[in-house]
């Protein structure tokens, strides 16, 4: 039960024993010795019920009984510790039985009396048999529960003289005065000394033996104040990196690389994997002289990244210079694979159009899982698409210009359909959302069938459409101080904040407070929901009567009919005097 046996066929050490057969075998040997439920089926494969034999040959056979522990359990024996196993001789001995017990019950059943004397009647053997085994597994039991309060004991008092010979090295480590910490000694203690002491067996610890394991005690130490230190001078460099954000600009932070990047650096990755176990302090002075140089150098590094895998991608001889340059117009779309995994629904992400919205991208705050981008051809499709029919230059036409001239348009590939509260239209999407929309979309009408809005019906949409997915989304902040450096709140916080704190009356967004499309979410992409605009009926007349006011409203007729009758009181409405019909798409003649 408690000391090595050997195996009673090939006699190796690791055999397990049976308490019930006292047969002792090592795992090969079962495998020839013992059978289990699919083994007996396929000895009596031609048997018509073979089932039939096996539900009671498994009440005539003892099965095995082992004590599995996790001293004793092999892992890679590829044995199921549930399953019943049996010997091979007992079920072939218990085999005629059982046979001739099956022939008398289908002669029964077929009205042909049989008459056995009780010696000859293999159901009275069998019931004598079940008893015989349900006295074993009594006794089994018993047997199996004295054994494993007494494991149970030994393990106790194991782990008992393993902790006290952990607390007698604590003890005398401290009292060395060597200069470690005491959660450092604590930590070996408990993480490194007491499973190497259980592992050796370790009955007391004695002078002597607290010599022999001197070196690997201190050593133990010396590793975790190690890692404590390079934990700490972590968390210090985070610390002065997020010091010298707050000296930038706000509208900087857009572009400044998270800390784990800025911490990749060879000057501070020195500086924090030193194998030293005494404190040290980096100067903020050199890490201020540093991080410009290294954020710079981290932006340039992914810009050429991007700029070689364009050229490679599309086999032209430009050189690495203009593809740089390149980089900055609007038809160099880039998308982001992880963002890609994160919703089923939005299947490419947000289209990343130009160089600075990528680099924003990539400038999470918190997470730098978001690194790593690949270029868009269908991307660049779209673009291409949209710039032909706005008619403008695809070769010098930036994504900052076509963010300054901030069209909407429709997607003329999207039928014209019912939306939330009932209104008959379509989406107006920002020129990005456009080609996310038409990356997203598997119909290729997408790509070249578009319309751009016409002035009044762009300005009613800005007017009217969510600056974020949500209205309490925190993702703005101020511009003119460091007030949400940490935390972005939402966009009334950021504009009441600019207002009282700054004396703001006219409070300017993208100017005054700033979204920072940095601070997205890690677990889902949120696009912003586009605007609804009514096409059934058809809103496109403005009217005349009203002063110039800071929403543009924009009506169908019918609805302005009624507002010309209650408002103004004009019941026959005269064109061009008391409304004007604007155009809702038209190409701007301008670019």
């Amino acid at each position: 039960m408690f000391g090595p046996v050997r195996c009673q066929d090939c006699g190796r050490f690791g055999a397990q024993p049976d308490i019930a057969l006292y047969k002792n075998f090592c795992t090969p040997c079962t495998e020839k010795h013992f059978v289990s439920r699919t083994d007996v089926l396929e000895m009596f494969s031609s048997h018509p019920e073979p089932k039939r034999i096996y539900k009671i040959l498994k009440t005539v056979c003892q099965a095995r009984c082992r004590l599995v522990t996790l001293q004793l359990r092999t892992r890679n024996s590829g044995e199921r510790g549930s399953e019943k196993r049996f010997l091979r001789e007992h079920v072939e001995l218990c085999a005629p039985f059982v046979l001739k017990e099956l022939e008398i019950e289908d002669m029964e059943k077929d009205g042909i009396p049989v008459d056995l004397d009780e010696e000859e009647d293999p159901r009275v053997w069998r019931i004598d048999r079940i008893k015989k085994i349900a006295e074993t597994n009594e006794h089994t039991m018993k047997t199996l529960k004295w054994v494993v309060i007494v494991l149970t004991d030994l393990q106790d008092e194991h782990l008992l003289r393993a902790e006290a010979c952990t607390k007698r090295c604590e003890r005398a480590i401290t009292n060395m005065n060597l200069g470690y910490t005491t959660d450092d000694i604590r930590f070996a203690a408990e993480c490194d000394w007491k499973p190497y002491f259980q592992s050796l067996g370790t009955q007391r610890m004695t002078r002597n033996d607290l010599r022999f394991h001197k070196d690997f005690l201190l050593r133990t130490v010396r590793k975790r104040a190690v890692t404590r230190l390079r934990l700490a001078r972590t968390l210090e460099i985070m610390a002065l990196c997020d010091e010298y954000r707050a000296t930038l600009k706000p509208l900087d932070w857009l572009h400044h690389p998270p800390a784990a990047q800025l911490m990749e650096a060879q000057c501070f990755k020195d500086y924090i994997n030193q194998n030293i176990a005494y404190k040290t302090q980096f100067s903020p002075d050199i890490l201020r002289a540093q991080l410009p140089k290294v954020a710079f150098e981290w932006a340039a590094s992914h810009r050429t990244k991007l700029a070689t895998q364009w050229i490679t991608q599309r086999g032209s001889g430009m050189s690495l210079d203009e593809a740089k340059c390149n980089m900055d117009l609007a038809r160099c779309v880039f998308v982001c694979p992880q963002c890609r995994t994160l919703d089923d629904e939005h299947r490419v992400g947000p289209a990343l159009c130009g160089w600075d919205n990528a680099l924003t991208h990539m400038c999470h705050t918190t997470s730098d899982r978001h690194q790593t981008l690949e270029l868009s051809q269908e991307g660049e499709e779209v673009v291409l698409k949209m710039l032909l029919y706005l008619d403008m230059d695809p070769d010098s036409t930036t994504a900052q210009r076509m963010d300054d001239l901030d069209y909407r348009f429709f997607c003329g590939g999207c039928d014209i359909t019912t939306h939330r509260k009932d209104i008959v239209g379509r989406k107006a999407y920002t020129w990005s959302e456009y080609v996310t929309h038409a990356l997203q979309e598997e119909n290729k009408l997408h790509l070249v069938l578009m319309s751009c809005l016409g002035p009044e019906a762009t300005r009613f949409v800005k007017d009217h459409e969510r600056q974020t997915y949500r209205p309490i989304y925190g993702a703005w902040g101020c511009a003119h101080c460091t007030e949400h450096l940490d935390q972005t709140v939402i966009l009334p916080k950021a504009i009441a904040h600019a207002k009282n704190s700054h004396g703001l009356s006219d409070v300017v967004l993208h100017k005054d407070v700033l979204r920072f499309d940095n601070r997205y979410s890690l677990t889902s992409y949120k696009p912003r929901r586009p605007f609804i605009y009514s096409l059934l009926p058809l809103y496109n007349m403005m009217c005349k009567r009203c002063p110039p006011m800071a929403i543009c409203k924009i009506w169908d007729r019918d609805s302005l009919r009624k507002h010309l009758l209650v408002e103004h009181s004009i019941a026959e409405p005269v064109d061009d005097t008391d409304w004007r019909i604007i155009e809702v798409t038209s190409v701007p003649t301008s670019s």
